[in-house]
């Protein structure tokens, strides 16, 4: 009996080891990670120019479409003010229309491609992962490109209007008009969107460290203090104004993602706890 027992011990050791040694050999070499990035960045390259491409043939009106914004903010600027504040967008040099067009264009490319180039992105991390991780991490994907999307929404329809109108009537005074030209604005819209875009990821990244081990959810939430004080500061910076509305505005929904993030931490924590229980 003691034999039998002496067996299976050795038999669940070597099983184990066995495990071990296929979960190893799954991980890839440095050279095979560099050989996968240069593989993701590369087919990321073709898409975003064929979206780039395509995209360029119509600039007029996705320009229209980017800069309703500050048209409207202009338009009602000036009527309240009586005199010209914010006067048309301008163009500096002789190729400076060609390149705010083709920067627009590249606005329209990232967004259309966002998706695949975010399945890219997820798609290199898997593969430094386990064999049983990277299975995970597909399901990771149409919740952080629908998160990246609403981000990108959220801070052309409410970050950009609020910011902008702050900053270019920061210096409301007689013989003082803002001057902006079309590159200046389309680069303000595309670094605040982009921005927006990847804070909205927080949840998706907080759920990722806690499925795969590196963060247990017990660190977030004690952490919580401190990632509201982070969204409170990194609102001040984005929305520059002095009323708490505003402030709350860019706020609010980063603490908002950052609890559902918790809970999805949790739940994944808890369900790889579940699976890692011995039958």
């Amino acid at each position: 009996m003691l034999a039998d027992e002496g067996e299976d011990m050795v038999s669940d050791r070597d099983r184990q080891k066995e495990e071990d040694e296929r979960m190893r050999s799954s991980r890839m070499s440095f050279g095979d990670h560099l050989e996968e990035l240069r593989k993701r960045v590369l087919w990321s390259l073709i898409v975003l120019g064929v979206c780039l491409f395509t995209a360029f043939f119509f600039y007029e009106p996705v320009l229209e479409f980017f800069i309703a914004p500050y048209l409207e903010i202009a338009a009602e600027a000036n009527a309240e003010a009586g005199r010209v504040l914010l006067g048309p967008l301008q163009t500096v040099g002789v190729t400076d229309g060609f390149f705010a067009a083709m920067k627009a264009s590249f606005l329209v490319a990232a967004a259309v491609a966002g998706p695949f180039l975010l399945y890219q992105a997820w798609q290199f991390i898997a593969a430094g992962l386990y064999t049983h991780e990277r299975k995970t991490v597909l399901y990771y994907l149409p919740m952080s490109v629908t998160l990246f999307a609403a981000g990108t929404v959220f801070g052309y329809l409410a970050v950009v209007p609020v910011s902008l109108k702050f900053l270019l009537l920061f210096l409301n005074m007689n013989g003082v008009a803002s001057e902006l030209t079309l590159s200046n604005y389309l680069s303000f819209l595309f670094l605040f969107s982009l921005l927006l875009g990847l804070i909205f990821q927080i949840p998706m990244i907080m759920l990722f460290l806690a499925r795969t081990g590196m963060v247990e959810p017990a660190w977030y939430s004690k952490q919580r203090r401190m990632f509201i004080f982070l969204a409170v500061v990194l609102s001040a910076l984005l929305t520059p104004t002095p009323d708490p509305f505003t402030l709350f505005l860019v706020a609010g929904p980063m603490i908002l993602l950052f609890e559902l993030g918790l809970l999805l931490a949790r739940f994944a924590y808890r369900k790889r706890a579940e699976l890692a229980e011995p039958v």
